[in-house]
C-alpha cells in the first residue's frame, strides 16, 4: 500500500485483522489481548485528553512475561489522592520513539492524549501524545505491530516481535517475487503486503495441547484490504511461498531456557504445515545471542520452540560430544538447587569443584573417572550463604571456570 491511500483501507484492515487473528494471542506492556484492536491499529477512533499524576506499580514484575521480566504497570491519578483512575498503555516495554519523547516516571504530572477504552476497569488510555509531544503516530499501524513491504523494494525489511525486539523477520529486497504467488490459491501478487511476527503463548496454538513447547510464534501477511496472503490449511494455519528465503530469528531468553531445563544446543524449531502437522525446521544456532535462525522461502503461520528430539537408542559412535565443554548452570541465579552440565568427548578423570570469591573450596561435586558423554550434576547449596561462587571443571588437561549466583 503506497503512501496516500485513505483511512478507509486502514479501517478495513483493522476490521479483518481483529477477526482473523483471534488465535494470535500476544503480550504487551502490562496487558494481554487477542489479535488486533485499537491499540495496534488506530483507524478512525477519537482521541481523548486527560491530566493527572503518574503511578508506576512495580509489584507486578515477575519472570513470567514470555520468559522476560514483566514490565511495571502504569496508571494515572486524575484527582490527586493516589487512586488509579486510568490504566496506561505505552506500547511494548522496549518501544522508544525516534523523536526523543520520554516515557513519564512515577510521580510526574502529565497531560496525555490517546484512545480511551471503557470496557475494562479502570478504563485504559492507549497513549499517543505526552505533554504535547508525539509518542507514536496517531494514524495507521502501530510501530510495533508489523509493517509494509512493497513489491519494488530494493532494500531489505525487518519486522520485529512486539514482545521481544531480538526476535524478528528479515526479508531481503525483491522477496515478493513476480507473477503468481503461492498463497490464496495462486492469486496475483499485490503491490504491497503487511507483515506481522508475534510471540504467542504455546497453549494458544492449534494442535499443541500435548506439547512441551518452550515458546510459540505467529506469522501473518495481508494485502491492503486486509485479506490474508497465506494459503489457508485445515486448522487456521497457512503457508506463503516467497521468491527468496526469509530469515526468521527466534530469541530464547535465558529464563525460558532455565525453566525448560534445556540449553540452546538442546532445543529446535518446528512449523505447522497446511495439514496441521508439526515439522522440524533446519536452524542455525547462536549460543552467544540465544537465537535460532530459520531460513525458508515457504513461510507458515505457526512456529514453536521445543526440546530437540532424541533417539530412544543411544548410538555411541554418533552421539559423543566433539569437545570438552562446561555450560552455564541453570537456573542462575538459583535457590537452593541448580544444575551444572558438562560434556566429555572421551573417558576422563573429572574434577568439578565450587569455590567462593576468596578462592576457598566450598564443595567437591565430582572427583572420579567418568565415561564420555553429557553429564548433569544437581548442586544443592542450601547450607551456603547467598553470594557469587565459582565452579571449575578439570578433565584431561581441559580447565574451564564459570560463575553462579545463589540468592536466598
Amino acid at each position: 500500500m503506497k503512501t496516500g491511500v485513505g483511512t478507509l483501507l486502514r479501517v478495513l484492515l483493522f476490521m479483518v485483522l481483529a477477526i482473523s487473528l483471534t488465535k494470535a494471542q500476544s503480550w504487551d506492556d502490562g496487558m494481554y489481548h487477542n489479535g488486533r484492536d485499537t491499540m495496534d491499529w488506530r483507524g478512525s477512533a477519537q482521541l481523548y485528553t486527560v491530566s493527572g499524576k503518574i503511578i508506576v506499580d512495580s509489584s507486578f514484575i515477575t519472570t513470567n512475561y514470555m520468559g522476560n521480566l514483566r514490565p511495571a504497570f502504569y496508571y494515572l491519578d486524575t484527582v490527586g489522592n493516589g487512586s488509579k483512575n486510568y490504566q496506561l498503555f505505552f506500547g511494548p516495554y522496549w518501544y522508544k520513539p525516534t523523536n526523543g519523547t520520554i516515557k513519564p516516571v512515577d510521580g510526574d504530572s502529565v497531560t496525555l492524549t490517546g484512545i480511551k477504552m471503557t470496557s475494562i476497569t479502570p478504563p485504559m488510555l492507549s497513549v499517543y501524545i505526552i505533554d504535547g509531544n508525539l509518542w507514536r503516530d496517531t494514524t495507521g499501524a502501530e510501530p510495533w505491530s508489523g509493517g509494509w513491504v512493497h513489491h519494488s523494494d530494493s532494500d531489505s525489511s525487518k519486522f520485529f516481535c512486539p514482545t521481544d525486539s531480538l526476535s524478528f523477520m528479515h526479508m531481503g529486497p525483491n522477496s515478493m517475487g513476480s507473477g503468481m504467488m503461492g498463497g490464496m490459491g495462486g492469486m496475483q501478487w499485490p503491490d504491497s503486503i503487511f507483515c506481522q511476527f508475534e510471540e504467542m503463548i504455546p497453549d494458544s496454538m492449534p494442535n499443541n495441547s500435548n506439547s512441551n513447547s518452550i515458546m510459540g510464534y505467529h506469522l501473518a501477511m495481508y494485502d491492503s484490504l486486509g485479506n490474508t496472503m497465506m494459503q489457508m490449511g485445515s486448522m487456521n494455519n497457512g503457508k506463503m511461498t516467497m521468491k527468496k528465503s526469509v530469515n526468521l530469528t527466534f530469541h530464547i531468553p535465558q529464563d525460558s531456557l532455565n525453566k525448560s531445563g534445556k540449553t540452546m544446543s538442546e532445543i529446535s524449531c518446528q512449523y505447522m504445515d497446511n495439514s496441521g502437522n508439526w515439522n522440524t525446521a533446519t536452524v542455525t544456532v547462536n549460543t552467544q545471542d540465544n537465537t535460532l535462525i530459520v531460513s525458508q522461502s515457504d513461510l507458515y503461520s505457526y512456529y514453536r520452540i521445543v526440546p530437540a528430539s532424541t533417539t530412544a537408542v543411544e548410538n555411541r559412535n554418533t552421539s559423543l560430544p566433539a569437545s570438552y565443554t562446561l555450560e552455564q548452570n541453570y537456573p542462575n541465579p538459583f535457590n537452593p538447587t541448580t544444575i551444572i552440565k558438562y560434556s566429555l568427548p572421551s573417558e576422563s578423570f573429572v574434577s568439578l569443584k565450587v569455590y567462593d570469591l576468596l578462592g576457598k573450596e566450598v564443595r567437591t561435586l565430582v572427583s572420579s573417572e567418568q565415561n564420555a558423554g553429557v553429564h548433569k550434576i544437581n548442586f544443592n547449596a542450601s547450607d551456603l550463604p547467598s553470594g557469587v561462587y565459582i565452579y571449575t571443571l578439570s578433565a584431561n588437561g581441559f580447565n574451564q571456570t564459570r560463575k553462579l549466583v545463589l540468592l536466598k
